[in-house]
């Protein structure tokens, strides 16, 4: 299993990502997400690479804009997502489909846990 879902490990993993907006963080698993349905309706593995290095290439994207903005915590939570997908792509002794039902599946569960914590933190608002 590449990702650990026991309650320590996800607790790290939302405080890692806590500078983000729930917006960003979910149009991250909404890709990952969407990744996966293609995955199941029998995309190559060179296709599923691709999509992933896209994925990649936007969290590089945004964590360059981060630092740009000097916004040490969203930059942290850009970085913190690159190597999850890194962790998926570069999978070694483990199927490229399988990596990436982890991966939606982990993202998933940081996601659901990430937006409760944000909303108990600051009521409705989606994003600063």
């Amino acid at each position: 299993m590449l990702f650990k879902l026991d309650e320590e490990s996800i607790e790290n993993e939302v405080t890692r990502i806590k500078g983000l907006t729930p917006t960003k963080v979910r149009q991250y698993f909404d890709d990952v997400k969407g990744l996966k349905r293609k995955v199941e309706a029998g995309l190559t593995e060179k296709q599923i690479k691709i999509q992933l290095q896209l994925i990649l290439s936007r969290a590089i994207y945004d964590t360059g804009r981060a630092i740009e903005r000097k916004n040490k915590e969203e930059e942290e939570g850009f970085k913190n997502i690159r190597a999850n997908i890194e962790r998926a792509l570069k999978a070694e002794n483990q199927d490229i489909t399988q990596s990436v039902k982890e991966l939606a599946t982990f993202f998933e569960t940081i996601y659901g846990r990430f937006y409760y914590e944000k909303k108990k933190e600051g009521g409705d608002k989606e994003d600063e």
